[in-house]
């Protein structure tokens, strides 16, 4: 159960001191939703000390609830996100959405956008960095509207 939470308010604490890509506004467009089969499942982490795993419910709109259950001593905590797969020239991405409503957030709404991957039987989740998104987007290699917030550099 605590392994839940701290995930929870690890993730928090990267996206408030800007080390990962995140944004107010999604990262996808409806058109490029995609729901993948491989992701319907029960995903453990065998190197947590504590019994947790993730699980992606497919919703009709093409979108993902991704549930992160945590157990430990017999009680059960369940915290929900939604999770949107897209994709982008072939790369398969996920938009996690903080709506910054539940206790092991910093009560910020965000999206974190991840590099999805499967590899073999595994699920391989990569947070993009910031600082090479930020220097993609001012070059015109990403072409997507973005705001940079007064007084700093992203």
């Amino acid at each position: 159960m605590k392994s839940v939470a701290k995930r929870a308010c690890v993730l928090a604490l990267l996206v408030l001191s800007g080390c990962v890509v995140a944004s107010i506004q999604p990262f996808y467009e409806e058109r490029d939703l995609v729901q993948d089969q491989r992701l319907n499942c029960k995903w453990d982490d065998p190197d947590d000390d504590e019994p947790c795993y993730w699980l992606f419910c497919p919703k009709a709109d093409g979108k993902y609830q991704l549930k992160l259950v945590g157990e430990n001593e017999g009680s059960k905590k369940e915290i929900s996100y939604e999770f949107a797969l897209f994709k982008v020239k072939g790369g398969l991405y996920g938009d996690w959405l903080y709506k910054g409503d539940d206790e092991n957030s910093p009560g910020i709404p965000g999206h974190v956008l991840y590099r999805i991957e499967f590899i073999e039987s595994e699920l391989k989740m990569s947070m993009l960095d910031a600082d090479v998104m930020r220097e993609k987007l001012k070059s015109g290699k990403i072409r997507m509207s973005y705001q940079v917030q007064e007084g700093t550099d992203y």
